[in-house]
């Protein structure tokens, strides 16, 4: 390994001056308000910023977010976890069918239950089968949409 000192402590070498990124910055503003108001205007969708868009945004934002956090704590672990949306299907699935059936509080806890049997079957077949991560992933993806008829 080798240490380079940065251009500008070299001798006779001088830093490339640094450009100003506040017009960029002010274009991509302009730009996404104007966006911003054509959608509004074409689709006459004038509650695009009322408190119930911002959150139903929110809710179909909560899986997305879950769903990253399993990732990073996956990838910290060591493993690559592509079969998160399919644990999320089938966490739903089960937890639909058990909140239907006996209530949701039941549902909540055979959601969770659920969802934690296919990361288990994950696990299972990526530790102690030495399964590729990707294809193990994918397989629980595509079981949880056969499974859940989505």
């Amino acid at each position: 390994m080798t240490l380079v000192s940065p251009p500008e402590l070299q001798l006779g070498v001088q830093a490339p001056p640094r450009r100003r990124s506040s017009r960029r910055l002010l274009y991509f503003m302009v730009g996404g308000f104007v966006a911003l108001s054509l959608l509004r205007f074409t689709f006459d969708a004038g509650d695009l910023t009322s408190s119930g868009a911002i959150r139903a945004a929110l809710v179909l934002a909560i899986p997305i977010g879950l769903a990253g956090l399993g990732g990073l704590w996956s990838e910290r672990a060591g493993i690559v976890n592509i079969g998160l949306e399919g644990m999320l299907i089938a966490g739903t699935l089960f937890g639909a069918w058990a909140g239907y059936q006996w209530g949701p509080w039941v549902g909540v806890l055979v959601g969770m239950t659920g969802g934690a049997a296919f990361g288990l079957v994950h696990a299972v077949a990526t530790v102690t089968f030495a399964v590729d991560h990707i294809v193990s992933g994918v397989a629980i993806n595509i079981l949880a949409i056969g499974v859940g008829g989505v």
